[in-house]
Formats: structure tokens, sequence, C-alpha cells
């Protein structure tokens, strides 16, 4: 029963964060210094999309919605997820608990939860601890395992280790909390160029995050912010830095210059690394260092397929 609930909470993120609905920045903390968003408009539509569903997500998924079935006699369904937002208010270490999970989903979440209670109690195991109901509807709060959900209609599944951050995402869901629509948090950056199926970005991270050796430029930025998106026969990614001024923007845009150049020449044994130092651009605008990398669909396919077969 633990790890078939572990698997419960689970299986929503994963699965969401491979078919996620448009960034809602009014469901997020005003306070929110990083996010990881998908988006499944953009990514369903994808060559790289539609082979990862088939090659990964759909041989994964399968074994996890019988044992979901078998265990709370749920029938969970991957494509009703709609969206998954991933965010933080802080920079914990790796050890500690890391951020709270929006599951976006128009599945009966409660019937499951609630099942798995009742089959608990009819196993005369309701105080083992495994799935608990913390607080009732209509804001229900449940414990499976180490992981707290916040449950209720019309609003996205909360996900998170933490109880407190849990209840303060459901407050800001409720309204009864600053959101990020209100925030000028997360908007310097001018629109990405094409519509990317994920966007990744942090803020306020140079003086907190605990950041390696080999990425000590981003020290020089305030903010980043990463996007995929499919473009052509290529996915492009593109890295774009916020710095202090455009003096600090020039220097970072040289040191990652002279840093694809030492990579490029120390690797002439790699073929594979050496095609992604010369696909990589620098360029730099006043304040803002974008580094560009484009990859052909085609080898990405390639590479999802060949991985699917050695599972």
């Amino acid at each position: 029963m633990k790890s078939c609930l572990t698997l419960f909470a689970l299986t929503l993120t994963a699965a969401g964060a491979l078919l996620a609905a448009p960034l809602q920045r009014r469901d997020l903390p005003a306070d929110t210094k990083w996010l990881v968003h998908l988006d499944a408009a953009a990514f369903v539509k994808t060559k790289v999309g539609s082979c990862f569903a088939r090659e990964q997500i759909e041989p994964k998924i399968a074994k996890g919605q019988a044992d979901i079935k078998a265990w709370f006699d749920f029938d969970f369904d991957w494509r009703r997820i709609s969206g998954v937002t991933i965010f933080g208010t802080d920079y914990t270490s790796p050890d500690k608990e890391r951020g709270v999970a929006l599951v976006y989903t128009d599945m009966d979440v409660t019937k499951g939860l609630e099942n798995a209670i009742a089959k608990l109690e009819a196993a005369g195991m309701a105080q083992s601890g495994s799935v608990k109901r913390l607080e009732d509807a209509p804001q229900a709060l449940y414990q499976l395992n180490d992981v707290f959900a916040a449950v209720q209609a019309g609003r996205p599944v909360v996900l998170g280790k933490s109880r407190e951050k849990v209840l303060r995402a459901r407050d800001v869901l409720n309204g009864k909390a600053s959101n990020l629509k209100d925030s000028p948090a997360f908007n310097q950056f001018p629109a990405p160029a094409s519509g990317p199926f994920l966007i990744a970005a942090a803020e306020g991270f140079n003086g907190a995050a605990a950041i390696p050796p080999q990425a000590n430029v981003l020290k020089q930025a305030d903010a980043l912010r990463l996007t995929l998106a499919e473009a052509d026969t290529n996915v492009v990614a593109r890295l774009a830095l916020l710095t202090k001024d455009a003096q600090v923007g020039q220097q970072v845009q040289q040191v990652v210059q002279g840093l694809i150049a030492l990579v490029a020449l120390s690797q002439n044994g790699n073929s594979d690394l050496q095609r992604l130092a010369q696909s990589l651009h620098v360029r730099q605008s006043d304040r803002f260092v974008t580094v560009e990398l484009g990859l052909p669909v085609a080898m990405i396919e390639q590479k999802i397929a060949e991985k699917a077969a050695k599972q």
C-alpha cells in the first residue's frame, strides 16, 4: 500500500509534467523564486512530444494505472491531467523538501484517496498512517506517506512535502494570499520568440542558491529563463540571462563564448559534444545574454527510441 500511495502522488506529478496547460500566474504565490512549467497545447503538437508520449509515457504509465486501479479502485488517465507547474519560494538545499506542484486535472482525485482510506479501515490498518484525511471538504487535506495533498473542487491539486507550503499554496488558489499575477517578478524578459512547450525561470538565486563552480557565470545574473520550443525541423533551447548592466552582460557573453571554445578544443574525439558546441550561439543586447541551441528533431527522436529499446 505504501508504495502504491507514493506511486499515486508521483504519477500525478510526472504525467502532468509532461502534459501541462498554459502557465497560470494567478495560481502562484507573489514571492515565487523559481518555477518550471510545461505546456500541453504546444508540446503534444510537436514531433518530439508525440514520439516521447509513444515511447516513454505510455509504457511507463500503464503499470502505474493497473496498480492504482487495484489499490484505489480509481481509473487513472494521464491524458486528463491538463497541466503541472512546480515552483518554490526559496532555495533550499537538495536534502530538504523542494517545491510545490500544482496538478491541473478533472479526475476525481478525492474518490481515489477516500477509497484508499476505506480500504485501510476495512483491513484494520486505519492507524498505519499510509493515507489519512487531515481536513475535510470542501478544502480537504490529505497525507500520503510523506506527501501532503490539498484537494478541492475547481482547483488544481496541490502536492508537497511541507504542510505549511501546501496550505499556503491553497490560500493563494482561494484568493486569501497575494499571487504572482500582480507581482513584477519574471516580467523583465521579453516574450519568447516562438511558443515554447517548456518554461523554467528563476530570480534572486545568485546570493541564495548553491551554485556549482562550473556555473559561476550565473552569479553575474539577476534572473534567468530557459525555454524549449520546436521550430521547423529543430528543437530550440534558449537560455536568457538578465545581468546587472550592459557592461556585465558583455563580460558574461565573453565568458560563455570562451567556455564553448574550450569544450570544442578539449573534446576532439567526442563527435556528439563537438556538434553540440558548434550548434551553440551566444548573443548580448544591453543587460541580456542569450545562449541558443538548436538540435534536429530527427536526432532527438532517434535518441528517445534508442533509450526505449534499452529499457
